[in-house]
């Protein structure tokens, strides 16, 4: 039981007061890719996380894992059913665990902007220390069109970029 009235969000995370918050804005994750397109330096999408949505970009695909020997390799994409490990770039910090130690809070899927068909699935390894987020400029068509889609398809739940 709570001693105060906190305010909280969806997404947000309730820990003991002594107990160690991890917290970031670029994380490194094991991605099994699910998309037709593939994904490549620059491609932004949402990502689900913790019962929170917000926007990710990919930052760098560090290398592809060949499922049947296991080896990495030096890939700039990821297609489709590769596995591989990338660095994202989230639009704002959240707290987690590595996928290693928590299955609920190290886990995500990342969701196509456009179709809202889920891409891929991640698994956190660890927040990259030192690193800031790079806010993502939207051009004003870009913000006219979201609001545009927002008044048209409430049913599609676009996220308002003119907020973030």
């Amino acid at each position: 039981m709570l001693d105060k009235e906190i305010d909280i969000s969806r997404g947000d995370m309730i820990v003991k007061g002594d107990e160690e918050i991890k917290e970031a804005t670029v994380i490194e994750a094991n991605l099994v890719w699910m998309d037709s397109t593939p994904i490549k330096y620059g491609s932004e999408y949402y990502i689900k996380h913790a019962g929170a949505t917000f926007v990710a970009t990919a930052d760098e695909i560090l290398h592809k894992i060949d499922v049947n020997s296991y080896k990495t390799e030096p890939s700039a994409v990821l297609e489709m059913n590769d596995i591989g490990v990338v660095r994202l770039n989230l639009s704002k910090k959240i707290a987690f665990d590595s996928y290693k130690n928590n299955r609920t809070t190290g886990a995500f899927i990342l969701i196509d902007k456009i179709t809202n068909a889920v891409s891929g699935g991640g698994m956190i390894i660890n927040g990259v220390l030192g690193e800031v987020s790079k806010k993502r400029e939207y051009s004003e068509f870009e913000i006219n069109l979201n609001k545009l889609i927002r008044e048209s398809f409430p049913h599609w739940k676009a996220i308002d970029i003119s907020q973030e």
